[in-house]
C-alpha cells in the first residue's frame, strides 16, 4: 500500500535552504500558484503539518494563502526535507515542491551560557546549605534538652514577656 507522499506525481522544484540554528526559517511553498492551493506541508515524508492535523502549532506557523512555513528556533534534529503540497483547483491533481533545509551552527546561544551559569550556582548553593544544615543539626543534637541556667554573677529577668539572661553588677 502507497502513502499519501509517495502518490504525489508532480514534483515542482527542489530548492536547498540554510539557516542558523536558533533563528527562525521560512520556507517558500513554490507549488501554491494560480491553479493551486496550499494543502499541507510533509517534513521527512513522515510528520504533516497543515490544518485540522495536530501538530506542535508554537514550532510550526503556515500561511494559509501563501503555503509559507515557519520554524520557530530552529535546531539541527529539525533539518531535512520539506516537502509543500498543492491541490489542483478542480481538485484532481496535485503538486508539489520539495524544500532541503541544512542547519548550520549550534543552538547553544550566549543567553544559555548565562542560564547554565545561573543553574550551576544554584546547584552549588543548594548542596552549601544542605552540607551546612546537617552540620549544624549534629551540633544541635548536643544541646537538645538543655537549659540556660543561671551562673554566679548571673540572673534571670522577665522583660516584656521574654526570659532575659542577664549579668549581675
Amino acid at each position: 500500500m502507497s502513502s499519501f507522499a509517495d502518490s504525489i506525481p508532480d514534483i515542482k522544484s527542489l530548492l536547498v535552504t540554510t539557516v542558523p540554528a536558533g533563528s527562525t526559517a521560512v520556507l517558500n511553498c513554490t507549488s501554491n500558484d494560480y491553479a493551486h492551493n496550499f494543502m499541507l506541508w510533509l517534513f521527512n515524508k513522515t510528520k504533516v503539518i497543515s490544518p485540522g492535523n495536530n501538530y506542535d502549532d508554537k514550532k510550526y506557523k503556515y500561511e494559509v494563502l501563501s503555503g509559507k512555513l515557519h520554524i520557530d528556533n530552529v535546531s539541527p534534529s529539525e533539518a531535512g526535507n520539506y516537502i509543500c503540497v498543492s491541490k489542483n483547483l478542480d481538485g484532481t491533481k496535485f503538486s508539489a515542491n520539495v524544500v532541503e533545509m541544512l542547519v548550520s551552527g549550534s543552538a547553544f546561544s550566549a543567553g544559555d551560557a548565562v542560564k547554565l551559569v545561573a543553574i550551576i550556582v544554584s546547584i552549588i548553593v543548594i548542596i552549601g546549605s544542605a552540607i551546612l544544615y546537617y552540620r549544624l543539626r549534629k551540633d544541635w543534637k548536643k544541646y537538645e534538652g538543655r537549659a540556660i541556667v543561671p551562673g554566679k554573677a548571673q540572673k534571670l529577668l522577665i522583660v516584656n514577656s521574654h526570659i532575659v539572661l542577664a549579668k549581675v553588677c
